[in-house]
C-alpha cells in the first residue's frame, strides 16, 4: 500500500526559516532537515524490525475488520509522527530564546508568551487538529477507533523530550491550564501566519473526543475483550520508542556526522547455534539421544539432564506455534543450557526471530553466565555481539584504543541506550523497566524486544502478586511483537490460571515428579 504523507511545507509557512538544532562551530540544521532525518530513521526501524505486521495485529484485534478507509488514515497517522513530532518549534519564542534566531523574524511572539519556549504540546495540537479534520470525513462507525490512535499519537508526540505519563493526564493537559488550552488559543489567534490550513480545533472537540473514546473502549471490555487497555498501552509505547530512537539517532548523525546502520538484529543465527552445538556437552546429549538403551546407572545425574533436555526441547518442537513456555527443572538440571538449545531451536523453526535476550534476578547471575559464554565463543569474533546489560558492567565499547573519540563513544552509547546487540543477558530489573517502567530512558529499547527469544530464568525470585499482571502483558507483547517467552524455575507454579484465552502456555517437562521425585 502507497501512503501519502504530508510534507513539512504543506503543515507549515516559510518552512525554510526555521531552525531544530544548533550547535557551535557548525551550520544551524533546518527544522526541514531535522524532520526529513527523523522520519527516514523512523521508517528504518519500523522496516529493519518489521514493524508493521505489529501495528496492523493490534489495529486488527481492538477493531475487528479494518475497512480500506480506515487502514489507510491508520498507516498515514503512525508514519506522520516523525513529521509532526518538531512542528511546534515554529513557536517564535523557541527560536529566539533556544535557537538565537533574529527577532526581527518573528512578529507574533507576544501571543506565545503563556506557553514560552515550549514547543512539544503545539506539535501535538497541530497533528491533531490536521488528522482529527480527516477523521470526521468517514462514517460515524468507523471514527472511534481511529480516534483512539488519533490521541496516542498525539500523546507520543506531546511526551518526546518526557517521562510518560497517564494517558487521562495528557487530555487535562489539553483542556486546561498553559499547556492545551493556550496552546489552542495561540493556534486560533495567528494561525494564517504559520500554519497552510485553516485550525479548527477547540477544547471543547477534546472533552467530546475524550468522552467518546472511554464509553467506547468500555463497551468493548463489556463485550468480553480482556486486553482493550494492553493493546493501546503496547502500541503507544511502541511508537514512542520509535520516534525516541529516530529522533536521538538523526540528532548524533547531526552532531557527530555519523549515520546509524546497526540496529541489532541477528543476522545469522546459525553461527552462532554452531558454536554451541560443537560444545562437548551438546554432543554427549545427542550421542546418549542415539543410544537404545540410554540409562547409566553409573551416571544418573547425567541421565536425568539429558533426559530433560530432550523432552523439553520435543515438547517445544511439537508446540512451538505458541507464545509462551514454561520450563520447570530441579537445582543442578541444566536449565541454561537447556534453554541455549531451546532458544536456537526457535530461531532455526522462524527465521523471523533475530534476537536472545537471557533475563535473571540477580546481577550475579547474569556476570556467572556471561562467564560462561564468554568460555563458548572466547576464540570466534561473534563474541562481539553477546553483550551484559546492567548496572554493573561498562558500555561496551566498539573500538577500545578509541576512547577520545567522540564520535564512537556517541555510536557506542546509543547502542547501549537502544539495546543494539543481536545477544543480550541482562537483569529482570532491567527488562521489566523497558517493559513497564515510565522514564524515557526506560523506553528507549522497547522496539528492541520485537522478534526475540526472551529467556526468564529463576522467576521463583519474583513476587508472586505481580505475576497475574506480567503474565497477561507478556502474552500480548507476544502476540503483538512477535516474541518467544521461556520461563524458568525450580519451583515452577502453572501460570495459566492467570490466561482467560484460550492461547495457554506450554507446560515443556509433563511429568515433573519423574524429575523431583
Amino acid at each position: 500500500m502507497t501512503i501519502e504523507l504530508p510534507k513539512l511545507s504543506e503543515i507549515i509557512k516559510n518552512a525554510e526559516q526555521y531552525y531544530a538544532h544548533i550547535a557551535e562551530g557548525r551550520e544551524p540544521e533546518l527544522l526541514e532537515e531535522h524532520t526529513n532525518l527523523v522520519e527516514y530513521y523512523f521508517k528504518e526501524l519500523i522496516k529493519e524490525k518489521e514493524l508493521e505486521n505489529s501495528y496492523h495485529t493490534i489495529w486488527k484485534m481492538l477493531g475487528e475488520t479494518l475497512t480500506e478507509q480506515q487502514n489507510a488514515l491508520l498507516m498515514q497517522m503512525l508514519y506522520s509522527i516523525p513529521i509532526f513530532h518538531d512542528v511546534g518549534k515554529i513557536n517564535p519564542n523557541f527560536q529566539i530564546k533556544k535557537m538565537n534566531q533574529n527577532k526581527e523574524l518573528f512578529h507574533s511572539e507576544k501571543n506565545f508568551n503563556k506557553i514560552t519556549s515550549k514547543h512539544s504540546m503545539l506539535s501535538a495540537v497541530i497533528y491533531i487538529d490536521y488528522f482529527r479534520t480527516k477523521i470526521l470525513k468517514v462514517p460515524p462507525t468507523e471514527q472511534n477507533l481511529l480516534l483512539v490512535f488519533l490521541y496516542i499519537n498525539a500523546y507520543v508526540i506531546e511526551r518526546h523530550h518526557c517521562n510518560l505519563d497517564r494517558w487521562a493526564e495528557f487530555f487535562k493537559r489539553l483542556k486546561e491550564g498553559q499547556y492545551g488550552g493556550h496552546v489552542i488559543a495561540c493556534c486560533k489567534k495567528v494561525p494564517k501566519e504559520f500554519l497552510q490550513k485553516d485550525f479548527a480545533l477547540e477544547c471543547n472537540n477534546v472533552k467530546l473526543d475524550y468522552r467518546r473514546i472511554c464509553v467506547w473502549l468500555k463497551s468493548k471490555q463489556k463485550d468480553g475483550m480482556e486486553d482493550i487497555y494492553v493493546l493501546p498501552y503496547c502500541y503507544g509505547r511502541l511508537s514512542y520508542s520509535l520516534l525516541l530512537a529516530a529522533d536521538y539517532y538523526a540528532t548524533t548523525q547531526y552532531n557527530n556526522h555519523m549515520e546509524i546502520k546497526n540496529f541489532g538484529n541477528m543476522d545469522d543465527v546459525m553461527r552462532f547455534a554452531k558454536v554451541y552445538e560443537e560444545q562437548d556437552r551438546y554432543q554427549n546429549i545427542r550421542r546418549y539421544q542415539q543410544d537404545p538403551i540410554r540409562y547409566q546407572p553409573e551416571q544418573p545425574i547425567n541421565c536425568l539432564r539429558n533426559e530433560l533436555f530432550l523432552e523439553a526441547e520435543q515438547t517445544l518442537c511439537d508446540h512451538c506455534e505458541q507464545d509462551i513456555f514454561f520450563l520447570e527443572a530441579p537445582t543442578g538440571g541444566g536449565k541454561s543450557n537447556i534453554a541455549m538449545n531451546l532458544a536456537f531451536q526457535l530461531m532455526k523453526r522462524d527465521t523471523n526471530l533475530k534476537k536472545i535476550i537471557q533475563v535473571y534476578p540477580y546481577n550475579t547471575l547474569v556476570e556467572q553466565n556471561m562467564s560462561i559464554l564468554n568460555e563458548m565463543y572466547h576464540d570466534n569474533e561473534i563474541l562481539n555481539q553477546i553483550v551484559c546489560v546492567n548496572s554493573v558492567t561498562a558500555i561496551r565499547r566498539t573500538n577500545k584504543d578509541e576512547d577520545d573519540n567522540k564520535c564512537l563513544y556517541a555510536t557506542d552509547l546509543l547502542n547501549r541506550q537502544f539495546l543494539n546487540y543481536p545477544f543480550i543477558l541482562t537483569s529482570s530489573v532491567g527488562l521489566f523497566a523497558t517493559m513497564f517502567g515510565s522514564y524515557q530512558e526506560n523506553v528507549f529499547a522497547f522496539h528492541q524486544l520485537a522478534h526475540s527469544v526472551i529467556i526468564l530464568d529463576e522467576i521463583q525470585s519474583y513476587r508472586n502478586i505481580i505475576w497475574n499482571e506480567i503474565i497477561q502483558f507478556l502474552s500480548v507483547y507476544a502476540k503483538v511483537l512477535h516474541i518467544k517467552v521461556l520461563i524458568m524455575s525450580a519451583t515452577l507454579p502453572s501460570l495459566n490460571q492467570f490466561l482467560k484465552s484460550d492461547n495457554k502456555t506450554v507446560r515443556l517437562i509433563k511429568n515433573r515428579d519423574h524429575y523431583f521425585g
